[in-house]
């Protein structure tokens, strides 16, 4: 079998005993070797020359989904296995999450996959909190996913970064945070597919149905015996604090805190990406839009949300991964990071190895925005205080 339909795997995720999908190491050229056939037993010699050699692990592309399912119901001993990479237990969880997300929205009153969710969600911030680098890696893989599991997984994402920052929060409170955030939206399962996904305006009764999906999240919710916060979240994250959002038109300290950390990432994580109804926005055009909004808003939530946003360098890392070219990537990450002015010239057209005229804009706008980003994080951030 050849190298490029395979896809590569952590030896360290594989236990003794049967695998359900063939294991390939590599031989000559870009051919694969066949190293344990599906369903039969890995020893523990095998084990100890897949895990201590250097040539990889391997399986069909086609076996990746039960390479998840293998993968999920040891995702607690795979996450805390100092073995594997950050990176690769991210991408595990990014797609058990992935496939959990996807089952719920195609039968939201299954039980099972709503217990799946919060044994996800667990592993993950356990994963955040043992290596918090994996946040980048998990938002630019979800950037490639289907709106509805990006949305909810960075909605996930960013209600743990955001209540990490703010008093109150410790382990199990996130942990019941982030599964709301993931839930958040489960309610738009009850709403036809044909208004989810209408690329152009909605009609005002077309709107009207779409907001019913807070409320009918809730019911989800309230039907599986959820949480107190889970059930707020999934009724009052598009709640302002003004009074102008639904369903309930509540006003201040009618919604709790965990609704108002959901509203925000909500809000940010659906400006900031590419949704089949708007247009993208980048991240300074978005702060500054929900800055001017913030009545509606927790300051002291928003105020957590630049700080996760702007002075969080595995963010930063997961933007320039997703927006800058590889070939100058290294050099624009160490710049943004160390806050330099925007590169030279001479920098780029080394960096770039090509037309300079041609990689000059992504550059400069990336520094300006940079720039921008730092300017308006201490303006608002004081503000806030």
């Amino acid at each position: 079998m050849k190298k490029q339909f395979m896809t590569e795997i952590a030896a360290a995720s594989i236990e003794e005993g049967p695998v359900p999908f063939n294991l390939y190491t590599p031989a000559r050229g870009d051919r694969m070797a066949l190293f344990c056939r599906k369903e039969s037993p890995v020893t523990r010699d095998q084990l100890g020359l897949i895990r201590g050699g250097a040539q990889g692990l391997f399986i069909g592309s086609s076996d990746y989904d039960s390479y998840l399912d293998y993968a999920s119901v040891r995702l607690d001993s795979l996450v805390s296995n100092h073995r594997i990479r950050p990176e690769d237990k991210a991408s595990v969880v990014c797609g058990i999450a992935r496939k959990t997300v996807d089952a719920i929205l195609d039968d939201p009153h299954d039980r099972e996959n709503i217990e799946k969710s919060k044994g996800v969600v667990a592993a993950y911030l356990n994963l955040i909190e043992m290596a918090p680098s994996v946040v980048g890696h998990v938002l630019a893989m979800a950037s490639n996913e289907n709106y509805s599991f990006s949305h909810a997984i960075n909605v996930c994402t960013f209600c743990i970064l955001i209540a990490r920052r703010l008093p109150g929060f410790k382990h199990n409170r996130i942990k019941t945070l982030a599964i709301g955030g993931l839930l958040h939206d489960v309610g738009k399962t009850m709403i036809e597919r044909a208004i989810i996904f209408k690329p152009s305006a909605l009609t005002r009764t077309e709107r009207l149905k779409v907001q019913k999906h807070a409320e009918h999240s809730y019911e989800i919710a309230l039907e599986h015996g959820l949480p107190a916060e889970i059930l707020e979240i999934c009724r009052s994250h598009h709640e302002r604090l003004d009074g102008s959002g639904y369903p309930d038109k509540l006003r201040g300290d009618e919604i709790g805190k965990p609704a108002r950390i959901a509203a925000v990432a909500d809000v940010y994580d659906a400006l900031t990406s590419d949704r089949i109804y708007g247009r993208q926005r980048s991240h300074i055009e978005t702060l500054s839009s929900m800055a001017e909004e913030l009545e509606g808003y927790d300051r002291e939530v928003f105020g957590a949300l630049l700080d996760t946003v702007l002075l969080n360098g595995d963010l930063i890392e997961g933007f320039c991964r997703k927006h800058v070219p590889e070939a100058y990537r290294d050099e624009v990450l160490a710049a943004a990071l160390r806050h330099d002015e925007p590169v030279s010239a001479d920098q780029k057209e080394r960096a770039s190895g090509g037309d300079e005229a041609d990689r000059e804009q992504p550059l400069d706008s990336l520094m300006r925005t940079m720039a921008r980003t730092r300017d308006l994080t201490r303006r608002l951030l004081e503000d806030t205080d």
